[in-house]
């Protein structure tokens, strides 16, 4: 084993990011996880938090944040072929500010709160959540039954009303809302920070953008006095839904995708600038709940330190490669029995 390299015990028992999975370069088609019925079932409990999320921002947003927001929308479109799992924008078009996010985004979003709080209710390992994410990294979906990606509730034998029992109920609803009060408020903050398209701007700029709007969001949690548990595993579950070092034959291959055609940056200095900003700005002005920003600071901190790790890249390749369905039944112990069974 590799005990060196194995993210901290504590933040995998807390947070459950126990295997820390690499994803290929192309993306992944995942519009068929969900069938457009169920989704559109879901539309109304999905798009409802979000809407209530807006109502109440608005007694906290600034003068100039409020002008720059004026005539916003929110889309809550079906997904379209080729969309990613979690997959969410904003954009301005002749003057009308749009935040599009996606019922399958939302519902897969849902769905990792959920098996997050049964998992770990239950006393199983969240890890499997993280397996499943490379599992949809699979170029072909006909490796899997049905000839499409699976659903992650029943995948990882969760309960389909996991969500309505306790204590599953409570923490599950607090870290979607959460999730959804993140993911919502940094790609407000593109527009009030008046980012422009990634087809008119460097990787770096957008890099740059990114971490921006992920400071508005964060900020914005601050002042709302909202807690970051469930960004953590939005912001987490993002970066191991993209690709990074370990996937690439080269620094120079690496170096080339991330100029050339990485549209939306998720990278180890993306994450330790989140972890420094919520360790640091943010665990000095919520003194009361300084040692939990400090807590998902280091958290994300060694998520980072093990994604640039090459000894750990090769055993993410592993386990990508070499996992299967089976590896993501309910268990404890997941990081290690993966570790033992493909990385020795």
């Amino acid at each position: 084993m590799f005990p060196c390299c194995l993210p901290s015990v504590r933040w995998l028992a807390i947070l459950g990011l126990t295997l820390l999975l690499g994803l290929p370069a192309k993306a992944q088609d995942h519009s068929r996880i969900y069938s457009p019925e169920e989704l559109q079932a879901d539309a109304e409990r999905l798009s409802r938090p979000i809407n209530r999320l807006n109502e109440i921002f608005q007694d906290f947003f600034t003068t100039e944040e409020k002008a720059a927001l004026k005539n916003l929308v929110i889309e809550f479109p079906q997904p379209q072929k080729g969309d990613p799992a979690l997959n969410f924008y904003a954009f301005s078009d002749f003057g009308e500010k749009v935040v599009v996010l996606p019922l399958m985004s939302l519902k897969m979003l849902e769905d990792v709160t959920t098996a997050y709080a049964y998992l770990l209710s239950s006393g199983l390992s969240p890890g499997t959540i993280d397996l499943y994410f490379t599992m949809l990294s699979r170029e072909d979906p006909g490796s899997f039954p049905g000839g499409r990606y699976p659903a992650l509730l029943p995948t990882l034998g969760v309960p389909a009303d996991a969500w309505k029992h306790p204590p599953v109920d409570d923490l599950s609803l607090r870290l979607r809302n959460e999730a959804f009060a993140f993911v919502f408020l940094h790609e407000l903050g593109h527009i009030v920070l008046k980012h422009k398209s990634y087809e008119d701007i460097s990787t770096s700029e957008a890099l740059t953008d990114e971490i921006a709007a992920d400071r508005f969001a964060l900020d914005m949690l601050e002042r709302t006095k909202t807690p970051a548990l469930g960004a953590a595993l939005l912001f987490t579950a993002q970066a191991f839904s993209l690709p990074n070092r370990g996937q690439f034959d080269s620094d120079r291959a690496w170096i080339d995708f991330q100029h050339k055609k990485n549209t939306h940056p998720i990278t180890t200095d993306r994450l330790r600038s989140f972890s420094d900003y919520v360790s640091n700005k943010l665990s000095k002005t919520r003194t009361a709940e300084s040692e939990m920003w400090r807590f998902i600071g280091s958290g994300v901190n060694e998520i980072a330190n093990n994604l640039d790790d090459p000894e750990m890249q090769k055993c993410m390749a592993a386990i990508r490669d070499n996992g299967t369905l089976d590896d993501l039944a309910p268990r404890s112990g997941v990081a290690i029995s993966l570790f033992e069974k493909l990385c020795l």
